[in-house]
């Protein structure tokens, strides 16, 4: 629990900022209330400190304002800008002649979570012709909890008209996993069919049957919580009889019409 409280102890000052900002008579200001107590609560039973940790105690030692609250944007507070983006730098491979690139998804349940981010074109990755030689180059964009340890844990699993002949190491390089390989292709292909798929060796239960009729059925699933965490709480208990109501992260995210 410890560890666990560490490891996420950037997020309280959001939380704190996003509790300050909301009138103390609504749901939401409640919710956060209860969740950052709890917190503070955890860090006592373990014994856990920080400047984040004492930032928290002593805010709920204080006597809330009852005044205007200032207008802030929960979801912005919360947004990394290094989560989303593609490695900078040198390519991998400098020079040659592009065949073909593309991007796509990826089936998450050949890794466990957290190892890549979840958006729709996670997975890119460009063909090369270098003299003689065809190779492939991968980038799979890590989600932000992914291992940092040296040596290659994913694999890409290189598929080519249809047959999956060859894997490639990735190893991550600051937000993205990385590598490269060879690729069998003929001298005269010029349009071939790539599919990328991802993986952890000795984890992977192998692809799993065509997933756009999951996705879209999550994706139906998650509009209809965010409609119903953009109601006043009045209106929407029905909707979440029997649970909890709304998470914090689906209030947020009902605030915005970002897609993510």
């Amino acid at each position: 629990m410890g560890e666990l409280i560490g490891d996420h102890q950037a997020a309280l000052d959001p939380l704190l900022q996003w509790w300050h900002a909301t009138p103390p008579s609504t749901d939401t200001a409640r919710r956060l209330g209860r969740v950052l107590r709890a917190v503070d609560d955890a860090a006592d039973s373990t014994g856990s400190d920080g400047e984040a940790l004492r930032r928290l105690r002593w805010s709920l030692a204080q006597r809330r304002p009852d005044g205007t609250p200032v207008a802030v944007d929960p979801v912005a507070l919360f947004v990394r800008h290094d989560d989303y983006a593609l490695a900078a730098g040198e390519p991998l491979v400098a020079g040659g002649r592009v065949i073909a690139r593309g991007a796509g998804t990826n089936d998450w349940r050949r890794y466990p979570p957290g190892f890549v981010d979840a958006a729709e074109t996670a997975v890119s990755w460009t063909a090369r012709a270098l003299g003689a030689r065809r190779q492939i180059e991968v980038e799979v964009v890590a989600h932000i909890a992914a291992p940092t340890t040296s040596g290659p844990l994913l694999v890409a699993e290189v598929g080519v008209d249809g047959v999956r002949a060859s894997r490639v190491p990735l190893a991550r390089r600051d937000d993205v996993w990385s590598g490269r390989g060879d690729l069998d292709l003929s001298a005269g292909e010029t349009r071939p069919r790539i599919e990328i798929g991802v993986l952890l060796p000795g984890f992977d239960p192998g692809p799993g049957p065509e997933g756009g009729a999951d996705r879209d059925a999550i994706r139906a699933l998650v509009r209809r919580r965010l409609a119903t965490a953009a109601q006043p709480i009045a209106s929407n208990t029905a909707a979440y009889e029997g649970s909890s109501g709304p998470f914090l992260a689906e209030i947020a995210a009902a605030t915005t019409d970002e897609d993510y």
